[in-house]
This record gives structure tokens, sequence and C-alpha cells, in this order.
């Protein structure tokens, strides 16, 4: 009788083991969604219902992964906006990825946020979203090789995307080609300090409608636009642009409500229109290395160039001065100043009224 049990005891664990190994056989690798440690510690005492930055596969085995310095995993919301809004696919060679954080007005609009985006190469785009999005990004790629991270740190509130993240949280893809694109989608209504690093191709910033405390943009040798088509509903106390060696338009910066602008440029035409709707006056420094600097002033607005400027190059006023500067911008409201100060080195400025609203 006793070896009839241990021959049964035997049997039960020998099905238990093979039925164990044949789940394991059959699940996929892609469903198994790793925790951050305190996540694990928090499943651990309490049913909570974990939610994952993204762990997505493609049918190409590229997956954007994330791990245990992820901060997103940790907030305590513990609600579905930390997941990608929508599957990685293939189309033909090229991969797209997109991933969002959903918008709450009364957690989102109360505090600063700040993005700081790094692309090397490709086409970059950057612009107000759609509700119901906190930031919406979405990388489009063909070619493998260089990765682009994405991290939001929700302590700091602090979005990082790039090749350069120093987070390196979430791995968004691989790129390195002309062929890539990068669509940035942030929410109306959040104060926002934009920084904007880009190397090679073309940029995109269509800034209007977007509360921008503080912008920094900075090309190398791409075309870019900045572009204001609607008022920043709050002033902004600085924007600073480093313009490389290709061409650079900024359109609309009357819209910016910017108190001072400090413009770098290299080898390269570039192009500052200043029309839009005016609040105050505007301090604006040029140093002009190679290339040539286009201001296009609007009506209602007085150019007034410091008197202890440093010129080694050509600054040219085409305005008219107060005389050109005709009726104020609204019926009985002030004359604005551009108060500028201007060094070229084989370069030129010049200013006009040409805008183009």
């Amino acid at each position: 009788m006793m070896r009839r049990g241990y021959f049964r005891i035997a049997v039960i664990v020998l099905i238990v083991g093979l039925t164990a190994s044949r789940v394991r056989h059959h699940t996929s690798p892609a469903l198994v969604i790793p925790m951050t440690r305190s996540a694990r510690a928090a499943h651990a005492t309490r049913a909570v219902r974990e939610v994952p930055v993204v762990s997505v596969t493609t049918a190409l085995q590229d997956t954007a992964d994330h791990d245990d310095s992820n901060k997103d995993a940790d907030d305590s919301d513990d609600d579905d906006d930390n997941k990608p809004s929508a599957p990685a696919h293939v189309q033909g060679g090229s991969r797209t990825l997109t991933l969002a954080r959903q918008f709450r007005a009364a957690r989102d609009t109360a505090a600063l946020m700040h993005v700081n985006v790094s692309y090397g190469i490709g086409t970059l785009n950057v612009a107000a979203a759609d509700a119901p999005w906190l930031y919406n990004v979405r990388l489009g790629y063909t070619a493998p090789a260089k990765g682009t991270e994405m991290h939001f740190d929700t302590a700091s509130r602090t979005l990082e995307i790039g090749s350069n993240s120093r987070s390196k949280t979430v791995t968004m893809g691989k790129h390195d080609s002309k062929d890539s694109d990068l669509h940035v989608a942030l929410a109306r209504g959040v104060p926002l300090d934009l920084s904007v690093e880009f190397g090679a191709g073309d940029a995109n910033l269509l800034l209007g409608g977007l509360s921008v405390r503080d912008l920094t943009v900075s090309t190398g040798a791409s075309d870019a636009t900045v572009r204001f088509d609607a008022p920043n509903p709050i002033p902004m106390e600085r924007m600073k642009l480093e313009i490389g060696a290709a061409g650079f338009k900024a359109i609309g910066l009357g819209n910016a409500h910017a108190k001072a602008i400090n413009v770098e440029a290299g080898v390269g035409d570039v192009e500052l229109d200043f029309g839009g709707h005016w609040t105050s006056d505007i301090d604006l420094d040029i140093t002009a290395a190679l290339g040539a600097v286009h201001i296009h002033v609007p009506h209602g607005v007085i150019v007034e160039q410091a008197k202890d400027k440093i010129v080694i190059g050509s600054m040219e006023d085409n305005t008219g001065g107060s005389a050109g500067a005709g009726a104020p911008q609204s019926p009985g409201g002030p004359i604005y100043h551009l108060r500028a100060r201007g060094t070229t080195t084989l370069g030129s400025i010049e200013f006009d009224r040409q805008t183009s609203n």
C-alpha cells in the first residue's frame, strides 16, 4: 500500500511539472511586464493594479523598455496615463511608436513643467497637443542605430526626450538617419520651460497658444522655424536662439510676449519676424558671425538701437524711425520699443517693416 502511495505522489508531481513547463513555454515574453522595486513592494502589501510606462514589442522585435530608475511607475496616481496611446506598428520597413500621458487640469496646470528635447538628425515637430494629453510623443524611424530615450520625472515635472537624455529610461526605438521623424505635442494651459536642441534636418516648432515661460532653441546644420501664430497666455521671461549653419525663421515674435530675446547667429540667413500682438517693450541682443540677420518690425513699434552697441560689419535701420512706426497697434494704446543691441563679424543686421502679419 505504501509503495502505491509513493507511486501516486510521483505521478502527481510529474504531471504538475509538465503542466508548469508547458505554461512557461507558451507564455509570450512581450506580455511579461517587469515591476520596479517600489512597485513590487506596494504589490506585496496591497492589491493595486500596476501601471507600466510602456512595454511594447513590434513584429520586428523593437521594444520600448523601462528600468528601475523610472519614476512614472511610482506615480501615486496609479492610473493609465503612462501607457502608450497606441501600440507600435510596422508599415513596410518603418516603425512608429507613440508614448503619452493623460492631462489632468487640476494636477498639471498648477506647476511648471520642464521639457528638454535633444534630437540629432531627421525631422522634428513640436506643437500643442489635442486633449487629453499632457504630452504625446510619436517617433517614426527606419534605420536601426542610435537609441532615443524618453523619461518623465513626476517629482520635478521634467520630460526628457532624446538620444542624450540624462535619465535614459524609456527606449523609444532606434534611429540615425534623415528618415527619422519625431513629433512632440504638449498641453495648452501648462506653464512650460522648453529647451530644444536639434542637429541636422528640418525642425518646425509651432508654439502658438502654449504657455511658454522660458524658451531655448539650439540648431546645427538644419533649417528651422519657430512660429507663434497665437499669443502666449503668459509672459515669457527669456528667449534664447542659438543658430548654426543653415536657415532659421522665427515668426510672430510679438505674440511670444518675451521680455528679452538673445540671438546668436552663425552662418546662414536668419529671419526674425516681430509681428503679432505686443504687450510690452522687448530687449533684443544679437550676435551675428558671418550670416545675415533680417529683422521685421510691425507698425506701432520703434526700433531703438543701444548707444553702446559694438558693430563690426553692417547694421541698417530701414524702419523709418519714430515716423515710420505710425499709429499704435491698439487705438489709444502705447507705442512699443524694440531695444536692440547688435554685434556682427563680417555679417549684417537689417531692420525693416516687412512683417508677415
